[in-house]
């Protein structure tokens, strides 16, 4: 945390202030995001309390001083929940907005994993289709996936990352220009919010629900294709067991030789750079015990 790609050069970290008087620097910080409880009852104030908290949140990102706005909307529940406030925000100040969803090129004839599907616009339209002033566009496209990267390098002063979706996040990004947008809403913080557990938190799931609640759940999960035994035990049992144990079973699993399998992209020296970089950051390769070290 703090560092960068450049040499001698730190970020300032977010709710934080840095000082230099007298040849000596100072780091302050003025807020910090702390974890609450937010007292509900049951389940239906719980879903009372989020939409609250998220029309508050979408509301503030409204905000501008001309232009539309634009939103990234998948079929997932993260752009959805999110295009689903705004539009009804808007469409209190009769505004529209443009939903925009990426989809594969028109020449795609390739295959997807079990339990996916490519191409999201078909149902990303019936959700638009729910609210009045949504104007729904599918973005394809028709470019290379490496075209524009040394663009983006220069402009971004830092290595892109997910190449593979970055054809039609551009192709997003330019539509909303093209439509007058100057805000574009995204969901992707989803991830840690409204779409947060899943299998990741099957280990969690089994210690609050015991053993036979977890058990059918698994049994579930690999019935429709939606995660392996071989995963479920990982995660299940993997955060109680000492964490040189389940090092010591990856290391088996992958063989000595595959170790460095998700760093193999990147050619020396920075594969080893990146894995010493990781281990630094995530010493511990262990699942998540539940949602507040995962996280972290």
């Amino acid at each position: 945390p703090g560092s960068s790609f450049f040499r001698e050069l730190s970020e300032v970290q977010p709710g934080s202030v840095v000082s230099w008087r007298g040849g000596h620097k100072r780091d302050s910080r003025f807020w910090r995001l702390e974890p609450r409880s937010l007292n509900c009852r049951n389940e239906a104030e719980a879903a009372e309390c989020f939409r609250e908290l998220l029309r508050h949140a979408v509301a503030a990102r409204l905000r501008r001083h001309h232009g539309n706005v634009a939103a990234q909307l998948s079929s997932g529940r993260d752009s959805s929940a999110v295009t689903a406030t705004a539009a009804l925000l808007l469409a209190q100040e009769n505004e529209r907005l443009c939903a925009l969803t990426g989809a594969p090129s028109s020449r795609f004839t390739g295959a997807s994993p079990a339990g996916y599907f490519p191409d999201e616009s078909a149902l990303a339209a019936k959700t638009a289709g729910l609210y009045p002033n949504v104007d729904h566009r599918v973005c394809r496209p028709e470019g290379a996936s490496f075209k524009g990267v040394d663009e983006l390098h220069r402009l971004g002063a830092a290595p892109l990352g997910h190449i593979t979706n970055q054809p039609w996040l551009d192709r997003i990004g330019r539509e909303a220009g093209r439509a007058g947008s100057t805000v574009l809403l995204t969901g992707e913080g989803g991830n840690f919010t409204i779409s947060a557990g899943g299998n990741a938190f099957f280990g969690q799931y089994l210690r609050e629900n015991g053993l036979g609640a977890a058990w059918r759940l698994a049994r579930n999960l690999h019935r429709e294709e939606l995660a392996t035994w071989r995963a479920l035990l990982s995660i299940g049992a993997g955060p109680h067991v000492p964490a040189r144990l389940y090092d010591l079973a990856l290391w088996i699993r992958r063989g000595a030789g595959n170790a460095a399998a998700p760093l193999r992209l990147l050619r020396q020296p920075y594969r080893e750079v990146a894995r010493a970089r990781l281990e630094a950051e995530f010493p511990d390769s262990r699942p998540p015990r539940d949602y507040r070290s995962f996280r972290r």
